[in-house]
């Protein structure tokens, strides 16, 4: 190892003990990842796990197997409701290592963070209502100084995101709104994505297209399909609702029989991640893509450009939007404003492989 490398561990192992020894990461808090801490530094995981087993080595963090990394209970005093009032819980869907979106998101907040001298602990939800619901309870216990939020659906934790405006606990969504009562969220364009993608393939002759979704119920879904149907209405063709599906996670297969009895030309889906899943779907069974159907998704995740056929997809910046996500909770909680700030980001249209013009006739 160079003596660079070895600087930069030190480096980084130095800031996060510092962190500890202040307060900043308290007991028995779970601190960044080896993944984490390389994105947020800007090392190699390599270097970001040396500095870990030193804070492991001295005794200052612990690891627990498929929890992560945490701060040891007998570093500084366990006070919590002080501790706390300068951490900020970023509570995330999950993490992919393959893919870098969420990193970023990371990679945004924590820019922001770590300037007005705030630490973030990251948590996973692991696309569990449940879970989530447990993280908040602990927030709100916890006297957090506020909450960056991710949601699998949060419709399903209405209660505990009241419990935080009761106990004047800021928070900002990020991605997915409510429509219960006001909130603050940061978020991309997600109508203006979806109006601009069936725009496109219209303009490439594509008439019929069926659209895929997961959870049609969560906002940020039924958004980006009035996107779609803006669009087939401004251009005067039918939005038939048989070219809607709307639990492609429960019964992936039924895509096979829409094509088979459907006829369409072209497949939009509502990320990334599952248009990847469609086209593996479709090469199974010898449909080729973009020459026999066209095939969209949205995010411009890492798995876009891996894919194969490379996916044309709607970009949205995630490291903005963990950015301005964390700036407008910092905002609140300067200010303890009770008013809500929407705000959205836009988008762009990528084009790669996965989309052609649709055959005639």
């Amino acid at each position: 190892m160079t003596k660079n490398s070895n600087s930069k561990y030190m480096q980084i192992k130095i800031d996060i003990e510092s962190k500890i020894k202040s307060g900043h990461y308290p007991p028995r808090a779970r601190i960044p990842s080896e993944n984490e801490i390389a994105a947020l530094y800007g090392v190699s995981v390599i270097t970001s796990r040396k500095s870990l087993e030193l804070l492991v080595h001295n005794g200052l963090v612990y690891r627990e197997k498929g929890r992560g990394s945490f701060v040891s209970s007998n570093v500084v005093e366990d006070k919590p409701n002080e501790s706390f009032n300068n951490i900020v819980t970023f509570i995330l869907l999950s993490y992919e290592f393959s893919d870098s979106a969420t990193m970023q998101l990371i990679k945004g907040a924590y820019t922001v963070l770590s300037d007005m001298k705030k630490s973030m602990i990251v948590e996973y939800s692991k696309d569990q209502p449940e879970r989530e619901k447990d993280i908040l309870e602990k927030c709100i216990a916890d006297n957090s100084a506020g909450v960056l939020l991710f949601s699998s659906d949060p419709e399903k934790n209405l209660d505990k995101l009241k419990d935080l405006k009761r106990n004047h606990i800021p928070f900002v969504l990020v991605d997915r709104g409510i429509t219960q009562f006001p909130v603050n969220i940061v978020s991309c364009y997600n109508l203006d994505g979806t109006y601009t993608m069936t725009m496109y393939l219209i303009q490439n002759g594509h008439e019929r297209i069926i659209f895929i979704s997961n959870n049609q119920h969560i906002l940020t879904e039924k958004l980006r399909y009035q996107g779609h149907q803006m669009a087939m209405t401004e251009k005067g063709l039918p939005c038939d609702p048989e070219l809607l599906l709307t639990n492609f996670h429960d019964n992936p297969l039924e895509i096979l029989r829409m094509i088979e009895e459907l006829h369409p030309t072209a497949i939009m889906c509502v990320n990334d991640l599952v248009a990847c899943k469609v086209t593996d779907i479709l090469k199974e069974n010898k449909i080729r893509v973009p020459q026999d159907i066209s095939v969209t998704g949205f995010d411009d995740a890492d798995i876009a450009k891996y894919n194969h056929p490379k996916l044309t997809t709607v970009r949205q910046d995630f490291y903005k939007i963990g950015k301005k996500a964390a700036e407008l909770l910092v905002e609140r909680i300067a200010d303890n404003n009770t008013e809500c700030s929407q705000i959205y980001l836009p988008i762009e249209l990528i084009v790669r492989d996965s989309t052609a013009a649709a055959k005639k006739g």
